[in-house]
């Protein structure tokens, strides 16, 4: 019982080291998230406990995580905290996405719950997608419109007024060195694809 105890602990101390170091390394090439390009979205609310956060962002999307470290972090955010979203891959992590709290400069690491709310100012859908030309055109509410090259078509079909979430394609380079720094993410198919913006337009009424 006691040799299990001491691998146990062991391991826990280990993952923990490369976890903050992850966590030390990505802060110190974190200047350029003050960039006034960066897609940055508020957080509305936490609901933290020791294996399980949700965290509501101003859009009404729900973001969840349970690897342990990710909720310790998420517990000394606060509301009104700005945050941006970049994909995640991890051998020890099951989340998918990344949020770096732009107060705090560290990392939490989210799985999408559910989608933006479609009756929020903050909204964005899709308005326009061609899978032949690889673009897409995204509306709010008030009808502003913004238009994005795609990398590739979607896996799966995406279709009008489905909700996205803009966040980045990488934490780690300046925005202005990436082809597609950004990812367009489809609240409903829980899928996303990179992107880069083109010119942006109004509708007209």
């Amino acid at each position: 019982m006691g040799s299990v105890f001491k691998i146990n602990f062991f391991l826990f101390v280990f993952f923990g080291f490369c976890f903050s170091l992850h966590l030390y390394t990505n802060n110190q090439e974190a200047s350029f998230f003050y960039d006034k390009s960066i897609p940055y979205r508020a957080i509305k609310s936490v609901a933290y406990s020791e294996d399980q956060t949700f965290i509501t962002l101003d859009d009404g999307s729900i973001w969840e995580t349970k690897d342990f470290p990710s909720c310790a972090k998420a517990s000394f955010w606060a509301v009104n905290d700005l945050i941006f979203i970049s994909p995640w891959n991890s051998i020890f992590f099951n989340e998918k996405y990344s949020f770096f709290n732009n107060r705090l400069l560290d990392y939490s690491y989210v799985n999408l719950f559910s989608p933006p709310s479609p009756h929020l100012p903050t909204h964005l859908s899709i308005y326009a997608l061609s899978h032949e030309k690889k673009t897409i055109t995204l509306e709010t509410p008030s009808g502003e419109m913004m238009s994005f090259d795609l990398f590739e078509n979607p896996i799966q079909e995406w279709s009008e007024k489905e909700s996205i979430i803009i966040g980045l394609s990488k934490n780690k380079e300046p925005i202005d060195d990436i082809e597609f720094p950004y990812i367009i993410i489809n609240g409903n198919k829980k899928t996303f694809v990179k992107a880069k913006h083109t010119t942006p337009k109004k509708r007209s009424h």
